[in-house]
């Protein structure tokens, strides 16, 4: 926990000099911002257009090598080999 400067020791004294309902609102007040500041630093994606943006069909292309895919049996004969190989058969 990072320690408390003595710009915000003197907000603490002030928030303890407010009646209770003061401090209630002040710090639901508090909570919001600081829950909208994180929600907008960290997980907004980036828009269309801008720098970090992959659209769909950019990602979908990332999957394609031109081949047909692999059918349900291929696949499932795949993790058996996987299986016996990690765990003996």
């Amino acid at each position: 926990m990072a320690a408390i400067s003595p710009k915000g020791k003197a907000i603490l004294d002030a928030f303890r000099d407010l009646s209770q309902d003061e401090q209630r609102a002040v710090a639901e007040e508090v909570v919001r911002t600081y829950v909208q500041s994180m929600h907008h630093t960290e997980t907004m994606p980036p828009s269309p257009g801008q720098p970090g943006w992959v659209s769909w069909r950019d990602l979908a292309g990332l999957f394609s090598n031109g081949q047909e895919p692999p059918s349900d049996e291929l696949v499932a004969q795949w993790l058996d080999e996987a299986r016996i190989e990690k765990f003996g058969g």
